[in-house]
Order: structure tokens, then C-alpha cells, then sequence
């Protein structure tokens, strides 16, 4: 009767020992791979099996090429405008600006002329025109330069705009040697706007055209009457020192020196550099020197 007794207590510590491991030892989870039953069926009948890997592959080229087409979307609008016209005729203004420094003049003026075939506010096809035309005054090209600037005074005959390519076409006719109309331009913008800058700016005009001509006296008189109408701006000193000028080239050079002290005495000291330069050339002995080629841009 012994013997049971001491098979029980064996069985008790087992039991014990499988308690304490059970404790120990946590059992790890079953995670059920799908079989390849299980993706055949969802693939459907008649389909191939889904692949975890080709699944994955799928979704990073399409997120690639969504990219790329994003990015090309964006380059395409930046080349064409789209969806922002203004952003395109800038662009077009900054790279023919940048042309004209480089002195690609050609390739300029065909960014300018792309802004004029775009539907574009008139402030931008004002500023092509005139970037235009002022290039092909540089290249000597002054018939389409007069051109250019007689559109812009019909498109606009009763604004400053006006004025102002008028005058630009009496310089590119100063500059063409076409003298005779470019006092008639001068004095049309005078007789149209009356009292004012343009005035003022006009009235030079038609005495360096009649200089140009070697028209000393009659020269000599547009400028006083300027400086009667302006005394006291600038440009009645400019007047006065092609005045002196005038008298220097016929050789009255007392009344040339008159005219070159009357703008130290009476005009601002931002006048005075041209003046004292003449003067000391007289005092030197060196009379005319300079002359014809002072302000030949203007």
C-alpha cells in the first residue's frame, strides 16, 4: 500500500514542474499564411494568381509616373503659359531684355514680337513695342523704329504716350539725318500740348534739328525762345550751352562765353559741369572744340 502513495506525489510535482514552464514560457501565435488555394480564389476564377510582390511593384510605378507627369505638366505650362499668360510675357520680357545686353538683337526682338501675338493687356504690348523700337534705333534701323512709335501715338492720340513717342520719333529722325520732319514732329507735339515738358522737350528738338542743319541764327533763336518759355529748368541750360555752342561754331565767341557764365550765375549747380568745361576750353584757346558731338544721343 506503500507504493501508490509515493506515485502520487511524483505526479503532483509534474504536474507542478508543467505549471511553472507553461508560466515561463509564453506560446507564440500562429499566423495563417494564405495558401495558394486561397489567392487563386480571390483572384477569381479564370486569373492568375495575386502576387504580394507584383502588387507592390504596380503601385510604386504608378506613383512614378504620376510624378513625372506632374513634373511635365509644370514644365509645359512654364514653356506655354497655361493657366497663367501674365507669367509667359514676363518671361518672354526678361529674356528679350537679357538678349539685348548679350547684343542678340535678332533674337530679342523675336521674344518681343511673341508677346505681341499673345492676348495680353495692353500695358504689356506697350511695353514690347517700345522695347522693340528702341532696339532697332540702336541698330540704325530708324524707318521701323518710327514705325513702331507712330502705332503707339494712333492707339493713343490724347495721352502723355503720345507726346512722348513723338518725340522718340523726332530723335530717330535727328539721328536718320531727316531734319526737316523732324521739326515738323517737334512742332506738332508742341502745338498739341502746350505748356508742359513735352512742350519744353519739343522745342529742343526743333533747335538741334535747325543745328544740325549748320542753321546757326535761326538754331539760336528756338533755343531763347525756350529758355524765354522754361527759364530756369534744365533744359533751358541745356539750350543755353547749345547757344554757346552755336556762337562757337560762327566764331562769335564773346557772346558764346556769355551765354556758358549766365548758366553758372542763374542755373542750379547740377547744370554747371558742361558750362565750366566750355569755358576752360576757351580759356585754352581751344574754341568749338567738342561741339557738334555734344549730345549727338539726345
Amino acid at each position: 500500500m506503500v507504493k501508490p502513495v509515493r506515485k502520487q506525489a511524483a505526479s503532483k510535482k509534474n504536474v507542478v514542474k508543467a505549471k511553472r514552464v507553461s508560466r515561463k514560457t509564453p506560446v507564440p501565435e500562429v499566423v495563417e499564411t494564405p495558401s495558394a488555394e486561397a489567392l487563386t480564389a480571390a483572384a477569381g476564377p479564370g486569373e492568375a494568381p495575386i502576387s504580394l510582390k507584383s502588387s507592390r511593384r504596380f503601385w510604386l510605378t504608378t506613383l512614378a509616373v504620376l510624378v513625372l507627369v506632374v513634373g511635365l505638366v509644370q514644365i509645359w505650362g512654364y514653356q506655354t503659359g497655361w493657366g497663367n499668360p501674365e507669367r509667359l510675357v514676363q518671361r518672354y520680357l526678361t529674356t528679350g531684355q537679357s538678349l539685348t545686353l548679350a547684343k542678340r538683337y535678332d533674337a530679342a526682338i523675336r521674344q518681343y514680337t511673341k508677346i505681341l501675338n499673345l492676348k495680353t493687356s495692353e500695358e504689356n504690348i506697350r511695353q514690347a513695342m517700345i522695347a522693340m523700337a528702341d532696339l532697332y534705333r540702336e541698330r540704325h534701323e530708324w524707318g521701323r523704329s518710327i514705325e513702331i512709335y507712330s502705332r503707339l501715338r494712333a492707339q493713343n492720340p490724347n495721352s502723355v504716350l503720345s507726346a512722348w513717342a513723338g518725340l522718340q520719333i523726332g530723335d530717330n529722325m535727328l539721328d536718320a539725318a531727316q531734319y526737316l520732319q523732324a521739326q515738323q514732329t517737334f512742332t506738332e507735339v508742341s502745338r498739341r500740348f502746350p505748356n508742359s515738358d513735352w512742350d519744353a522737350e519739343a522745342r529742343l528738338g526743333v533747335g538741334k534739328a535747325l543745328e544740325k542743319e549748320e542753321k546757326f541764327p535761326e538754331a539760336i533763336a528756338a533755343y531763347r525762345d525756350l529758355v524765354k518759355a522754361y527759364g530756369g529748368g534744365f533744359l533751358a541750360a541745356e539750350a543755353l550751352a547749345r547757344i554757346g555752342g552755336c556762337y562757337e561754331l560762327e566764331g562769335d565767341l564773346k557772346s558764346a562765353r556769355a551765354a556758358y557764365q549766365t548758366i553758372l550765375d542763374k542755373y542750379p549747380a547740377t547744370t554747371w559741369d558742361d558750362a565750366k568745361a566750355r569755358l576752360n576750353r576757351l580759356d585754352a584757346g581751344k574754341p568749338g572744340e567738342g561741339v557738334r558731338t555734344w549730345g549727338q544721343s539726345q
